[in-house]
């Protein structure tokens, strides 16, 4: 996993989930694109979702996230067993079982978004 510099708010927030993933045995990929959020909240409560699909991992399993610009927002994506919402869904956002795995599609929009940096790595 790598974590530009250039994402102030992200890597900051996101670092704890390497340590946790290590901790819980789960074999963790993280995509990212070049898009920070916004503000530390926006931060915090993506990697508030990371986490919370880390700690719902059964050990030894496998989480999958990805964070890309989609249209007007950056979309959260996370692969795995056992994710479940931190929070009510909105509009285009889903949880889907597929198999013995969890889909979960989250939205941010861009106001919640970095201004100006929108590229997409």
């Amino acid at each position: 996993m790598q974590l530009s510099p250039e994402l102030v708010h992200l890597s900051r927030s996101l670092v704890p989930a390497i340590r946790l993933a290590r901790e819980r045995a789960v074999d963790f990929s993280l995509r990212i694109g070049a898009t920070d959020t916004g503000d530390e909240r926006a931060a915090r409560e993506i990697a508030g979702t990371v986490l919370g699909g880390l700690r719902s991992a059964p050990q030894g399993s496998a989480l999958s996230v990805s964070l890309f610009p989609v249209g007007e927002a950056l979309q959260l994506t996370l692969i795995g067993a056992g994710i479940a919402p931190q929070r009510t869904l909105g509009p285009g956002e889903r949880h889907e079982r597929l198999g013995n795995l969890e889909l979960l599609e989250l939205s941010y929009a861009r106001d919640a978004v970095a201004a100006g940096n929108t590229e997409e790595s």
